[in-house]
This record gives structure tokens, C-alpha cells and sequence, in this order.
């Protein structure tokens, strides 16, 4: 049976409250990394909204090309102004939103407004792998009406602002004929098509001045914008007669709407065909039937554990997509919308569950295949710079977590052949350059841990930095490192012994077996009743931090199950909220617990406390894994996404932020769609909340 979109709904106080309505955000993406986004009421309040940011060298050269519509209906000789502007310093203008009676993502953005008895709904689609949006205007309850569509082009990398430029007023090329219009601002911006399927356009250049976005202003950064806009269109439509129009860089015409948006449709479909609702749904009856027979409560109901599967799952399911985009041939993972390109780590550890547990086999061969043929001495792109050039090298982690995803790509797909004739080999590379040596002094110490020291970098995961120097440096050995190291290790042994490679064998595992004897031995703190964060020339870090879960989720390093726990319940008393854990604890000297500011002030609380929603999948399979993967631990790990349903009804719609104050209520911060965030949900709701984990390789092995 084919599969049902799933459906978000906004409507009253939300919609009509200004200050409560521009927190709500919506995103579509079109496989090329390119995107458009704005509020539920149609007012922009950061830089990044838009309706085409095009992707011109995908993933990356983005470009804002078209900013925003203004619509303005006329009914029975009265203009009713629908569109909604934040000015500064403190102006509402026009106030549209007053009309919304409801937005809905089914799966695409849709307004509804009302005024009087008529009905006007408009929908925003973005085809898949085109540098096109496509805005539909659907009238009901009335004959007809006229509508004006007013356009605010733009020719700006997403990053910046446009201040207004006398020149754009002289120098704007806009051709216009019989439904089209063509629009090229600077020699640097590719030409603007906008096609419409009826109506005329009226040539109106002009320059609107001071748009506030108030985002912008919460994350220390200039917040005032000035668009420019070249005219309207005016079209009669009625019930029979909706206006359709397309803003590209391809050129298409108006007439194909309704075939891309049937097609986008289509394929939005196919994509949740491939949910095994029927395991869903036959796993979560046995969590149900268990929480009955038991009478206790875990703090979440029957309902709970449905709406996961019914609700949760589907949209992640389907929102994962997002984050697949074309690079060159291949495919990459974007990592987080709207300011980040992709990232060789992010990529990694979304890999799992935006790939994997979603069936797209192909595309997570492509990742490991994209970042693998880049890898440079041993080390894996950190990431692709968005303006284009050179990817770079600063991290010491995002090896080793290829290796895991390689790993986790053989579990689900056994295609040895791939691993043999590509993945192997890297890892091979990785180990060499570890041990010999390689940038940023990585190298393996004679305990068999890999150490780093280089001044002034940041390459593990907490990388922020403040006037050029890391927040968190973590010189030495950091314990999330030296677990992915060790998995790496116990990976290539068992592969070298799967080809025959006895020689690689034997290394790896005499390296392994050291490596592992001095974790455990310098790691564990006894007093604390947890794993160090960093040990360093004979000093250490016990800072309460959740790098140690990393090594409680790996197969390949065993605890002891009186310790795992001892680590968990630290874990999860001083790290866990229902956004996710904390990268600090809060009695730790140095904890910040709300993430708002100037850059150099966030950038002090982006790893001292803020949340980070990824970090609750290694706590999910740590604690099913040492409570031996009992009921009772998946139903309490399913408790504790409770949160993330919530959270798809707010900020970005559908999608995870990346990170929340560490402070309560925990307010989103961030990305709004970030790539690890929905793949860690997603893959640690599947592989232990449900149990759907893909069969063993070997006994030996799991």
C-alpha cells in the first residue's frame, strides 16, 4: 500500500501573535544544495530567507536570487494587503498575517489566508535537482479576483546583505514578454527567469529600505537589509483559474508547474514507500503490550510510543532527504541549513541513519566514496568551503569516523566487494599515517592512543573558536577520539583476516590490543565514576562532558556493566534534556548555559553547556546496549525522544535544530535543519527504540 504524506498544521493564537509566528520557519531543499525559506507568515527575519537560493557550483556558490513575494488582492474594489515586513526600528508593515487562517507542510509550505468569503491558499514547491521554486495561488469561495505579485530580487551570496546601490536602478536588465520575464542584476549572478501562466507585468523598479530581521540581531550580526524589487505582475484568477508561477535559472516555462509539482510529489512519495511500516509497527505493539503487562510508569503513554512511529519517524524519513545533494557525479551530505556547506564529520556520523537505516544504499556509497578519494596523509576532508576551492584537513576525527560508517555501511549492506576494493585500502591509509605521523602532530603514542598537539587549532568536534583561538582545545588525547581510533583498529583486523591480509592482521592487532589495555587502564576515573575527556602530558580532564558515550556505543570497546552505568547515570542526571545533552556539565566552573550573544559570546557557550540533539543517539545505544537490550531500557530511551517530537512543531518545521540552550526551556538555537541531529534521531529510533538493527556480520564480530 503506498505511503501517506504526513502532515504539520499551525493555526490560531500562532499565526495571528507577530512575536510568536516568526519563530516558526520553514525550508525546502532541491538536491543541489540549494534552498528557499522563510517564516510561516510569509516575513523574513534572517539573511538566509528566500525563495531561490540557488546552489550554482553544487553543493556550494549559493546565491540569493529571488527574496521574497508581496501579494496584494483585490476584492470588490477593496486592496487587502497579504504579505507581512519586519522595519526597523520597531514596524510591522503590511500586516498580512492578520489574514492567515492556517499553514500547513503536507508536504509543502501552504498558506491559507481568508478575506471575507474568499479563500486564497498559496503553496511553495521546490523541485528536486532544479534551481527553481514554484508559488501557486488558488482561489476559493468567490467568482474572481485580481492579484498582485510583487518581485524582490536579489543577486547576493547567501551569507551577506544587500544595501541599496543607486546603480541596480539604472543598470537592472529586465526583459519582459508575454509571461516572462527575465532579470539579470550583476555580471557575477546568473539570469532570473519568471514565468507565470497568466496576467501581465508591470515594470516598477524601486528600492525598499531597513527589512529587520531580528535572528540576525539574536546572533550578534547586522540585522538590517534593503531589496530591491523590479515590478509586479497582475492577473484575474478564479476558482477555475489559479496563478502559477516559476522563479528559475533554467529558464522553465510556466506551463510545467503542474507537471513538477506532480512530479516532486511523486517522488516525495517514493521515498516513504521505502518506510517498513509493518516492523514499525509490529515493534512498537510489543513496547506498547510490555508497558501494559508491567502497569509502571515511564513517563510516557501508550500514545507516546505510536506517535514515534506514526508521527516522528515518517517526517525524519522524509525530511533526511534534505541533506542528500549532488556533488559533481556524486552525492555529499549537507550538513545543517542554511549556512553550512558539507563536512566530512557531520557527513559520517549522519551517514548511518540518513542512508542507511532510510534504504538509500547507493548514496551512502557515494559519501564514503566522495570523501574517501579526497583523503589527504591519512585525514578526511573537514569540509568543502561553500564559495568553492580546496577542501580542509583541520580534524582528527573525521577518519575515524569514516571508519565507523564503513563499518556500519557493511552491517547494513554486506557489500563486501565496495569495501574490499575502496574502504579497505583507506583504512589501511588511516593507520599508517596515525602511527608514522601526520599534520597537526597526530600521532600514535607508545601506549597505542593517538595524541595531537598544534597551537592555536581545534580539531576535534568542539571547534569553535574566539579571536583565533580554540574555546576547547583538547591537546593530548581526547576520549571520543582514541574510542573511534580503537573501533578503527578492531575494523581493519577483522577485515585483514576476512582478505587474507595476515601481515595488516597482526598489526592492527597487537595496535588494538594496547590501545585498548591503556584506555581502559587511563581513562576510567573511579572517583568520578566516568571516562576522562582528555589526557594530556601526564595531566588529565575530568570535565563531565558526553564525548565518553562515543566509547560505551562502539562494538568494539567493553566496559565493564557496573562502569557503563556508573558513566550513564552521570550522563544522563547531568547532560540530558529532552533536546538533547549537554556538552558540559552544569556544575563544571566553565559551564554556559544559554547560547545567544555576539559570535565570540556563543562561540564560548557552542561546547560549554549548549545542547547538542545528536548526542542523545550515542546515549540511546550505550544505555540499550549494557541494559541488555532489554524492553525496559528501549521504552525508557523512546521517553527520552519524546522531546523531538515536539520539536518538529517548532522552528524549522519538520526538521531537528542543531543545538538548544543547556539552560531550561532549552530554546532551539542554530541550524534549523542540522544533518546529524535528524540522522541520529532517526537511526537511534530505529536501531533501539524499535530493535530494527540489520543482521550480524559474524558472531565474532557483534
Amino acid at each position: 500500500m503506498d505511503a501517506q504524506l504526513p502532515k504539520i498544521e499551525l493555526n490560531g493564537y500562532i499565526l495571528h501573535d507577530i512575536e510568536e509566528a516568526i519563530k516558526y520557519e520553514w525550508l525546502e531543499t532541491n538536491g543541489l544544495g540549494g534552498y528557499a525559506s522563510c517564516s510561516v507568515v510569509g516575513a523574513n527575519v534572517r539573511r538566509y530567507h528566500g525563495l531561490l537560493i540557488a546552489a550554482l557550483d553544487p553543493p556550494t556558490r549559493r546565491m540569493m536570487l529571488l527574496s521574497k513575494l508581496s501579494e496584494c488582492i483585490l476584492l470588490n474594489g477593496v486592496e487587502y494587503q497579504l504579505d507581512t515586513n519586519l522595519y526597523h526600528p520597531n514596524t510591522v508593515h503590511p500586516t498580512g498575517y492578520r489574514f492567515i487562517t492556517s499553514f500547513e507542510l503536507s508536504p509543502f509550505p501552504t498558506m491559507q489566508y481568508a478575506i471575507g468569503d474568499a479563500t486564497l491558499r498559496k503553496r511553495i514547491v521546490m523541485p528536486h535537482m532544479l534551481n527553481a521554486i514554484i508559488i501557486t495561488y488558488e482561489l476559493h469561495g468567490v467568482e474572481e479576483a485580481t492579484l498582485f505579485v510583487r518581485f524582490f530580487v536579489n543577486a547576493r551570496d547567501h551569507h551577506h546583505i544587500t544595501h541599496s546601490d543607486a546603480s541596480w536602478l539604472r543598470e537592472a536588465n529586465i526583459r519582459a514578454s508575454q509571461k516572462r520575464v527575465l532579470v539579470k542584476l550583476r555580471h557575477y549572478a546568473p539570469a532570473l527567469t519568471i514565468s507565470f501562466t497568466h496576467g501581465h507585468f508591470v515594470e516598477d523598479k524601486d528600492w525598499y529600505y531597513n527589512f529587520r530581521y531580528p535572528i540576525e540581531r539574536e546572533r550578534g550580526l547586522e540585522d538590517a537589509e534593503d531589496l530591491f524589487t523590479i515590478g509586479y505582475i497582475q492577473a484575474r484568477i478564479s476558482p477555475r483559474e489559479p496563478l502559477h508561477i516559476i522563479a528559475s535559472v533554467e529558464g522553465i516555462d510556466a506551463d510545467d508547474v503542474e507537471k513538477l509539482i506532480d512530479a516532486e510529489l511523486k517522488r516525495r512519495l517514493s521515498l516513504l514507500n521505502a518506510l517498513p511500516t509493518g516492523e514499525m509497527e509490529k515493534s512498537a505493539s510489543e513496547l506498547v503490550e510490555f508497558v501494559r503487562s508491567l502497569g509502571v510508569c515511564y513517563e510516557l503513554s501508550e500514545d507516546d510510543i505510536g506517535k514515534l512511529t506514526n508521527e516522528l519517524l515518517p517526517w525524519l524519513w522524509l525530511t533526511s532527504d534534505a541533506f542528500v545533494a549532488k556533488r559533481g557525479a556524486s552525492h555529499t551530505i549537507i550538513a545543517g541549513y542554511h549556512w553550512f556547506s558539507d563536512w566530512g564529520r557531520d557527513a559520517m556520523i549522519s551517514l548511518p541513519g540518513l542512508t542507511l537505516v532510510t534504504k538509500r544504499h547507493r548514496i551512502a556509497r557515494d559519501v564514503l566514496k566522495l570523501f574517501g578519494e579526497q583523503m589527504r596523509n591519512g585525514l578526511l576532508p573537514n569540509f568543502f568551503p561553500d564559495e568553492g576551492g580546496q577542501p580542509a584537513f583541520n580534524t582528527i576525527d573525521a577518519s575515524l569516523w569514516f571508519s565507523h560508517a564503513s563499518y556500519c555501511y557493511l552491517r547494513y549492506t554486506r557489500d563486501f566487494s565496495f569495501v574490499r576494493s575502496f574502504v579497505y585500502e583507506r583504512l589501511r591509509e588511516i593507520v599508517n599515517w596515525y602511527v608514522q605521523g601526520t599534520d597537526y602532530g597526530i600521532r600514535v603514542s607508545d601506549d597505542g592512543l593517538v595524541s595531537w598537539h598544534s597551537e592555536g587549532m581545534a580539531l576535534t568536534w568542539m571547534d569553535a573558536k574566539v579571536n583565533g583561538m580554540p574555546v576547547t582545545p583538547r591537546h593530548g588525547k581526547p576520549v571520543e577520539v582514541n574510542s573511534l581510533w580503537i573501533h578503527c583498529l578492531w575494523f581493519a583486523s577483522r577485515l585483514a583476516k576476512q582478505l587474507g591480509d595476515i601481515p595488516t592482521m597482526r598489526f592492527t592487532d597487537k595496535l588494538f590490543e594496547r590501545a585498548t589495555a591503556s584506555f581502559h587502564e587511563k581513562f576510567w576515573d573511579d572517583k568520578v565514576g566516568c571516562l576522562r575527556d582528555v589526557l594530556c602530558d601526564g595531566e588529565f580532564d575530568v570535565s563531565i562532558r558526553p564525548n565518553q558515550l562515543i566509547a560505551l556505543m562502539l562494538p568494539s570497546l567493553l566496559f565493564d556493566e557496573q562502569k557503563a552505568h556508573r558513566i550513564l547515570n552521570l550522563a544522563i542526571e547531568q547532560l540530558l534534556t529532552p533536546m538533547g545533552l549537554r556538552t558540559l556539565a552544569p556544575t563544571e566552573a566553565s559551564y554556559v548555559g544559554r547560547y545567544i550573544g555576539s559570535q565570540a559570546e556563543r562561540d564560548k557557550a557552542y561546547h560549554n553547556g549548549t545542547v547538542w540533539a545528536w548526542l542523545i543517539g550515542p546515549l540511546c545505544t550505550a544505555y540499550v546496549r549494557y541494559s541488555g537490550r532489554k524492553k525496559e531500557a528501549r521504552i525508557r530511551a523512546s521517553g527520552w525522544l519524546k522531546g523531538m517530537l515536539r520539536h518538529l512543531c517548532e522552528g524549522g518545521i519538520g526538521y531537528i535544530s542543531e543545538i538548544a540552550d543547556g539552560d531550561k526551556p532549552h530554546h532551539y538555537r542554530g541550524c534549523i535543519a542540522q544533518a546529524w541531529s535528524v540522522g541520529e534521531v532517526l537511526r537511534a529510533t530505529f536501531e533501539d527504540v524499535l530493535n530494527m538493527r540489520p543482521q550480524k556480520l559474524y558472531d565474532e564480530w557483534d
